[in-house]
């Protein structure tokens, strides 16, 4: 009988130890595939990040080209603005030496 015993025990820690090994096989694949999974899910988190990163890039631009355009209207017209300014006081410059100039001749 201790014979019968002892082959059952040893039985039963082979299951054991089968059994252990199993688990651990699967928890080893089961975690690999985890990391794969996690892996394309940071790939297409960064793929995701880039492409709003290119949105909003291209976004500010064309923001900032409207606004380039409005600053250089702007700027245009104050230019001008100053330009008749400018003509205005030579002109009448001009004719204040030409007055000048004139009277003295007399």
């Amino acid at each position: 009988m201790p014979e019968a015993l002892i082959k059952e025990i040893k039985e039963a820690e082979k299951k054991a130890s089968e059994i252990i090994k199993k688990a651990s096989d699967q928890s080893r694949k089961i975690i690999d595939e985890a990391k794969k999974k996690a892996k394309i899910i940071i790939c297409k988190a960064e793929e995701e990040v880039s492409k709003i990163i290119q949105k909003k890039k291209e976004e500010g631009l064309k923001e900032a080209e409207k606004k380039k355009k409005v600053l250089e209207k702007d700027m245009t017209l104050e230019i001008n603005k100053i330009n008749k300014q400018v003509k205005k006081k030579l002109d009448k410059a001009a004719k204040l030496v030409l007055n000048r100039i004139l009277s003295k001749d007399k």
